[in-house]
């Protein structure tokens, strides 16, 4: 059953800084890439290697436990538009739950690799 991440607007989700880890956008059969610099279980920030016109693009994030695969919504730029934050909007039941073991690793107090893979 596809999951569909949503914040109540009370109450902030968790952030995790992320470590400049590449993630892969797709939006009409063209590819951008971009670091990861935070992430949370609703959305993240990004900074884009190139622009991106659409709203709603594809996601793919490798992590230590598989690859998260999902529909995001690309918000408007504030001030750099390479800076970019961006909402989860619908992930697979299995990317659900590889977001989730991700983030639970990387706010554990054990030292370790991160959770995400570079590419």
């Amino acid at each position: 059953m596809p999951h569909f991440p949503y914040s109540t607007g009370k109450v902030r989700a968790p952030r995790v800084r992320a470590q400049g880890e590449r993630v892969m956008f797709c939006a009409d059969g063209r590819q951008v890439s971009g670091k990861l610099h935070t992430f949370s279980p609703t959305g993240g920030l990004v900074q884009m290697d190139g622009k991106v016109d659409e709203t709603l693009v594809e996601i793919e994030l490798r992590t230590l436990y598989g690859t998260i695969r999902g529909l995001v919504q690309i918000l408007p730029p504030q001030k750099d538009p390479h800076w970019r934050a961006f909402s989860f909007v619908a992930l697979s039941d299995e990317s659900h739950a590889r977001l989730c073991m991700a983030l639970t690793a990387m706010r554990s107090d054990v030292p370790q690799p991160s959770a995400i893979r570079g590419n």
